[in-house]
């Protein structure tokens, strides 16, 4: 595919995507009404079948809700997925969808493996609330139904998601771009928001580049962009979305974060660059390419989306004006040059 078309594919593969969701919701809002379930999740392997992550989830009171955590390797949805039949279980917290038993019965669960042509996707799993009768065996062909469903939308989106996925994916550094992260963003703030769990911020940028370039050839500088890429994802956590925002300009939301857990990863995060060669000639004015970080947290800090972007980018401008702290924590005795944004419904 030639660099001029992928554009025109990428933005009619956005406009299609939307109506191949909405059959991913009906999906499972079915399995919801015929398993007399309360939720409904499709999991899928990424792409190198070593994580298990949301793609759809649907709540029976609420409607579609914004994607639940990856499964974890000792989650027993894990033996569905590696088995070749559907399995019944309970689970006394469903930490994923932010959801706590709280001494209550346990939730009954099911879940069944979703295989497109004789390939394993991922799988589907039902949930029911606690103090409802566990999933019989007798119910279980419903949910190889719902598979099957979902099994031909897959077959028939593979191309469409592919598509999507290269048009929030940053082209030079595959790390995502600037429109995934703010809707991702949106996303993060409003389950943050919702389950009154915190949520973290780092905003970065390279100190020296220009130079790096001058020095070094515009092509070294894009080498220097992929392994700085790269430095920061094995930096984080898999929950973590690593962006880059622009030029130079990278982006960490982390979710379930405090302020000072987010100063422990910012400087994990300048470790793992550091540890790189991307050092200055002498003379040059500068030793190396560095990293600056700017960072803000909800609650504590922010108590809106357009707050916790303002101060982290705020904290940046500190970073860099600073010469020998180069990450900094929004502080609050700062002036905020926003407006005041509304705050979070129900915070106050």
């Amino acid at each position: 595919m030639s660099g001029e078309e992928f554009p025109v594919l990428a933005k009619w593969a956005l406009g299609i995507v939307p109506e191949w969701d909405q059959l991913l919701v009906t999906s499972l809002e079915m399995a919801v009404s015929l398993l007399r379930a309360r939720w409904c999740i499709l999991f899928l392997w990424d792409r190198d079948h070593s994580r298990l992550l949301p793609t759809g989830l649907w709540d029976d009171c609420i409607g579609p809700m914004p994607g639940a955590r990856e499964l974890h390797p000792d989650s027993p949805e894990w033996r569905a997925v590696e088995g070749d039949r559907p399995i019944t279980f309970l689970q006394e917290d469903l930490d994923w969808l932010g959801i706590s038993g709280g001494g209550q019965a346990a939730y009954p669960c099911a879940c069944c493996p979703v295989d497109v042509e004789g390939t394993r996707f991922g799988l589907v799993e039902a949930i029911r609330e606690p103090g409802m009768a566990p999933f019989s065996e007798v119910e279980l062909p419903e949910l190889q139904l719902v598979s099957r469903h979902l099994g031909l939308w897959l077959s028939n989106g593979a191309v469409l998601r592919h598509l999507r996925e290269l048009a929030i994916t940053d082209g030079l550094t595959s790390v995502y771009n600037h429109r995934y992260f703010q809707d991702r963003l949106d996303v993060e703030f409003e389950r943050a928001g919702r389950y009154s769990r915190p949520l973290s911020l780092i905003m970065m940028d390279l100190d020296n580049f220009k130079l790096y370039n001058d020095v070094y050839g515009h092509q070294a500088g894009d080498e220097a962009l992929k392994l700085v890429a790269r430095s920061i994802q094995e930096a984080v956590r898999r929950i973590d979305v690593v962006a880059r925002y622009g030029g130079d300009e990278f982006a960490v939301i982390l979710p379930e974060t405090g302020s000072l857990q987010a100063m422990v990863v910012a400087d994990r995060i300048a470790e793992a660059i550091h540890c790189h060669d991307l050092s200055l000639p002498n003379g040059c004015g500068a030793d190396r390419l560095s990293i600056c970080m700017g960072i803000s947290s909800f609650p504590e800090l922010a108590l809106s989306r357009g707050q916790l972007l303002a101060q982290a980018d705020e904290a940046l401008y500190n970073a860099k004006r600073s010469g020998s702290r180069k990450t900094r924590l929004w502080d609050p005795r700062w002036k905020l040059a926003i407006p005041e944004p509304q705050l979070v419904e129900g915070l106050l």
